[in-house]
């Protein structure tokens, strides 16, 4: 785990104490304008500012004024907010993602940790030289948890000052200490005792306690802390959600205020965190996983989401385990200190991963560790869960999946279409001037038909919204009173995929319906690099003649249009119903059909790729009528038959549980997946549960057949 200082954040602080001396210190810039200091550095114990401020950016000549935004000068602190300049001065931050807040959660000691700042015994002239301080840090050096000691491994060689000297560190005070890219403290002085060899920061987990110093820094809002030793396990924040409309509906965006789900909320929060007492104690809140299940977009992820930020306010890490999270991260697990919900979204296919962290809650742990498992099915034929059941009897035996019903609003439908619309508005406005969203979502009326069964899903509703927000504004698509909203959403949705690609020089060379099977190749299969994705896109057809450079220039477009959570060289267009419906339609019906693209791109595929293609195509025939004949017919199809037939198990059992619990038109092709899975169990003797239920499953498809 390496620190890693983002440069463009050094800043140097100095007070002018009068025309020849000043008081020198360091600081790390946190916002646009605000940057975090020790405070010693710039006043006096009793408060009284030292002398006029001015702070300057590391690598920069210039010094700019700041100002006292808020300060703590007592031992357990000693920070300050400046705030520099003021508007309109020309003062231009450095562009960078937003600064990343963090806390210790672990045991273990020796989390590398690095600061870099301006310390004394490095002046080039009059001017201080920026320098590393680099060591580890070890949680619980102080029982009360208000400050973090670091070990450093290159110190002065100077002795140690005398009274009334300075340190040879002196001027490093302020600066930012930083480890894995996450601002954990801020350095504040020397460790008595330790010479030159220790110095003391204070925690962010201690300042973002404070009441005054959220005011200061984030206008009173609560200070998200990541978990330094297991940040890399969960999904990432995605800071920059572009222009797309459709992404407006992600779950994690969490643009639309969630409402409804009182108990669903209440249970799962008190399963984590169960009652004293037996009264009022949940049924299952002993047990470390459990399953929620539901048809895409019914609000799974939402009001997972949603649990987990009630208890990361209660002190808990929480969050969605990342896709590309290794089982040495999530071995990590083991040594948490601090209590940790890991939410697991598409459990069904994600065997390693899933077995790995199970593995884990088999341990104790100093504190509690609780699984929550997502997924679309998770009934005793399902073979992800049966997996489950069989391998990890402690833990999933007794384990009912809860499947999550139909959202019922908090009031009437009607009230949660206007709900839905406002939030929509209002985060739209920020992307889109050209009227006043908020006003027009406030004059929408609700549909007439809100009593219809689709309504009962989440997306549906908030979609319907979305749609008629965007139609009522300056620029609406063509559209007939009878057409799905999906299809007009996606309409929009083609003006953001135009605007994008003439913006980067593809339009119009690629006409639109190039631009859609782009997108429909990359929701389908998905690209893990750049080469991946530049190979991908040449098997389109009317690629397959094209230069390299142009394939890298669309699988780039790709690469930048819908952002990815993990290391993923391709996102996808979200919700996932949205993806399975444009899908579908390219496939099958739409008014630019490509029936063979499926074939195309999957004809040489990565054993990944096609696997993802095909539980995409399994899910969307649970709710698109041409599908089954579309999958039924590719897995048919040479090359992609034999290819099928090489998958490793827990894939053909991925594939099979996203397969419609009833279709006829894929009865034939799930008894053939299921041959495939019942010889692969025969091979692999140790796994008998899993060989007798799937033996019984494929008697009752062939007795349908």
């Amino acid at each position: 785990m390496g620190a890693g200082v983002p440069s463009g954040r050094v800043v140097a602080v100095r007070a002018r104490l009068s025309d020849e001396e000043v008081s020198v210190g360091s600081g790390v810039l946190v916002s646009d304008r605000l940057v975090l200091t020790a405070a010693h550095v710039i006043a006096e114990p009793g408060g009284r500012v030292l002398g006029p401020l001015e702070v300057r950016l590391s690598g920069s000549a210039r010094w700019w004024p700041a100002t006292v935004s808020w300060a703590d000068l007592s031992d357990a602190m000693d920070v300050a907010v400046l705030r520099v300049g003021a508007e309109g001065d020309g003062w231009e931050p450095p562009a960078l993602p937003p600064v990343r807040f963090s806390r210790l959660t672990g045991l273990a000691g020796q989390v590398d940790c690095e600061a870099q700042g301006f310390p004394r015994s490095l002046k080039d002239g009059e001017e201080r030289v920026r320098d590393h301080a680099t060591g580890p840090v070890n949680p619980g050096v102080d029982e009360q948890g208000r400050r973090y000691d670091v070990l450093i491994r290159e110190f002065p060689a100077e002795p140690p000052p005398r009274s009334g000297q300075s340190s040879p560190w002196s001027g490093m005070s302020g600066a930012g200490l930083f480890a894995d890219g996450l601002l954990l403290g801020i350095l504040t002085l020397r460790t008595g005792g330790f010479g030159e060899r220790r110095l003391r920061a204070t925690p962010l987990r201690v300042l973002a306690a404070d009441a005054a110093f959220r005011d200061a820094l984030t206008g009173g809002r609560p200070l998200a802390l990541e978990s330094v030793e297991l940040h890399r396990l969960f999904t990432e924040t995605i800071d920059d959600w572009g222009d797309s409309p459709a992404l407006l509906l992600h779950p994690l965006r969490a643009v639309v205020g969630f409402y409804g789900r009182h108990d669903e909320r209440r249970a799962l929060t008190s399963w984590c965190v169960p009652s004293t007492e037996p009264a009022t104690r949940v049924p299952g809140t002993t047990a470390k996983v459990q399953a929620l299940t539901g048809p895409g977009g019914q609000g799974k992820t939402r009001l997972a989401e949603q649990v987990c930020a009630d208890l990361a306010a209660a002190g808990w890490v929480a969050g969605f385990l990342a896709a590309d999270a290794t089982t040495d991260q999530i071995t990590i697990l083991a040594d948490t200190n601090t209590p940790v919900l890991i939410v697991v979204d598409y459990a069904d296919t994600r065997h390693d991963q899933t077995h790995a962290l199970l593995r884990i809650l088999r341990q104790r742990t100093a504190a509690p560790v609780r699984a929550l498992l997502l997924a679309r099915s998770a009934s005793r034929d399902s073979g992800w869960w049966a997996q489950l059941r069989s391998q990890f009897p402690d833990l999933c035996a007794t384990v009912e999946p809860r499947p999550l019903p139909p959202l019922q609003p908090d009031g009437t439908r009607a009230d949660a279409f206007h709900h839905a619309a406002i939030d929509l508005a209002t985060v739209w406005a920020r992307t889109d001037s050209t009227a006043d969203w908020p006003t027009i979502a406030r004059r929408l009326p609700a549909p007439r038909d809100l009593d219809a069964n689709r309504y009962a899903l989440a997306l549906t509703l908030q979609m319907a919204a979305l749609t008629a927000l965007l139609q009522a504004g300056p620029r609406p698509v063509e559209a007939s009173a009878g057409d799905d909203v999906a299809d007009v959403l996606l309409g929009h949705e083609q003006r953001y995929w135009t605007a994008s690609a003439t913006a980067r020089g593809l339009a119009p060379r690629f006409p639109d319906v190039l631009l859609r099977w782009a997108v429909v190749t990359a929701a389908l299969c998905g690209a893990a690099d750049r080469a991946e994705a530049v190979d991908t896109v040449g098997r389109l057809a009317d690629l397959r003649e094209e230069p390299p450079a142009s394939r890298l220039t669309l699988a780039e477009w790709l690469h930048h249009l819908y952002p990815a959570a993990d290391d993923r060289y391709w996102g996808a267009l979200q919700p996932d119903r949205i993806a399975e419906h444009l899908v579908s339609h390219t496939l099958t019906a739409g008014s630019d059909p490509y029936p063979q693209l499926a074939t195309d791109v999957l004809a040489t595929a990565r054993p990944r790729q096609l696997t993802q293609a095909l539980i995409v195509l399994a899910r969307a025939a649970a709710h698109q009528n041409g599908v089954p004949a579309l999958l039924a017919g590719l897995l048919t199809q040479p090359p992609i038959s034999s290819a099928v037939t090489q998958l490793p198990l827990h894939d053909l059992t991925a594939i099979l549980d996203a397969f419609p619990n009833f279709s006829l038109r894929l009865t034939d092709t799930a008894a053939t997946l299921t041959g495939l899975t019942i010889d692969q169990l025969r091979r692999n003797t140790d796994q008998p549960p899993d060989l007798a239920r799937q033996l019984n499953n494929q008697s009752v498809r062939l007795a349908d057949l």
